[in-house]
């Protein structure tokens, strides 16, 4: 096992018991797909955040997941300004844990308590991640259930306007960038167009109308922000202005073959 998912393979044996009932979810599914498939065949940026989205309610086991973590050392930390604000899980060693469900209804309620003790994030076309999953296995006995990699670009680019947190919008970005770069493109938008024949055709639109706004050309917003983090990666090739091109272009190339 590679030393990068010692962090992951920590998370993943506390909260073991509901492994059948969550979907990893945010930034390692990447690195996942990096360091345990063919698909990915790129090193991406590292995170110490495990993101974890599930249906509410969560159903129970033995012991309850605020439990669980709490057991193991975690603190939960309320975040969010709202009447319901939603849980971080934090230990010692800066690993953050958060659960996130679907944003539903009106849009206004910020989270959703889906176990006793445990308040997750709603967030918007989560639910696209959840209806498309694939096991993947991380160390021997140890399988976690992770998004279609189309699935997880798909909701990227569905989300990332809506992000309240610029941080996170310009790792949005930057994930979108890669994943389109670097995944084979015939399987990429085969498996695309099998994600977006269950849902609604709005979002397909809404999708690539999103990309082709922040990566419109190089003064766009999201080329802006690739290119940024995209310097601060070794080795990783080309100028700044040879980026502000390769960008676009990419993201161009692959809009047209989605349409």
């Amino acid at each position: 096992m590679s030393t990068d998912l010692t962090p992951l393979v920590q998370v993943l044996e506390v909260v073991r018991p509901y492994l059948a009932d969550i979907v990893l979810v945010g930034g390692w599914v990447p690195i996942v797909y990096e360091q345990c498939t063919p698909i990915y065949p790129t090193r991406t940026v590292r995170t110490s955040d495990v993101d974890f989205a599930c249906l509410s309610p969560l159903g129970m086991r033995e012991e309850t997941m605020d439990h669980l973590l709490r057991k193991a050392g975690f603190r939960c930390d309320l975040s969010g300004d709202t009447p319901v604000p939603f849980c971080r899980y934090v230990n010692d060693r800066e690993l953050e844990i958060e659960f996130l469900t679907p944003l539903k209804g009106d849009g206004t309620t910020a989270a959703t308590e889906v176990q006793p003790g445990l308040t997750a994030e709603n967030l918007r076309y989560l639910d696209v991640m959840l209806a498309h999953t694939t096991p993947i296995k991380i160390t021997e006995g140890l399988i976690v259930r992770t998004p279609w990699i189309s699935a997880f670009l798909f909701h990227k680019g569905l989300s990332f306007p809506e992000r309240r947190s610029r941080l996170k919008q310009d790792k949005d970005l930057y994930y979108i960038f890669k994943i389109v770069q670097t995944v084979d493109r015939e399987y990429l938008v085969a498996e695309l167009n099998k994600v977006f024949a269950a849902h609604p055709g709005k979002w397909r639109r809404r999708f690539i109308e999103n990309l082709r706004r922040a990566f419109r050309d190089e003064h766009s917003d999201g080329v802006i922000s690739v290119v940024a983090q995209l310097k601060e990666i070794p080795g990783e090739q080309g100028d700044r202005d040879v980026l502000s091109m390769r960008v676009p272009t990419t993201i161009e190339d692959f809009v047209a073959n989605l349409v």
